[in-house]
């Protein structure tokens, strides 16, 4: 009997892939880019490292642009410890990239006003 998969997606994008919520995939943080860039470019830029689920660029919510990074999920720790090691501090269009592991926040709990 074949199950289906399970959709605990968080995000999605066709184009790429799905964001998972899930302890196995690595989530890594690309910061100081240039504006211009998309989806496309940073999965080439990351494909080479390894099997890549996933690119979200973050995008202002009135203009829809690029607020300048970006999360990729990888399905291989070690292989998001190389693309890590090897963009971070790399120059790209002028611009020196920092790469790193995400780093998930807890969300706040709405603030509730005292009477």
């Amino acid at each position: 009997m074949n199950k289906r998969p399970r959709k605990d997606f968080k995000n999605q994008d066709d184009s790429i892939g799905f964001m998972k919520k899930d302890e196995s995939i690595a989530t890594v943080y690309v910061g100081n880019m240039i504006y211009a860039k998309n989806e496309k470019d940073i999965l080439n830029m990351f494909k080479k490292y390894g099997y890549v689920s996933f690119v979200r660029i973050n995008r202002d919510k009135k203009s829809n642009r690029s607020k300048g990074f970006a999360f990729v999920q990888m399905t291989n720790l070690n292989e998001a410890q190389a693309a890590i090691n090897d963009l971070n501090g790399r120059e790209v269009d002028g611009r020196t990239l920092k790469v790193s592991l995400a780093i998930e926040s807890e969300k706040k709990k709405p603030f509730k006003r005292r009477r």
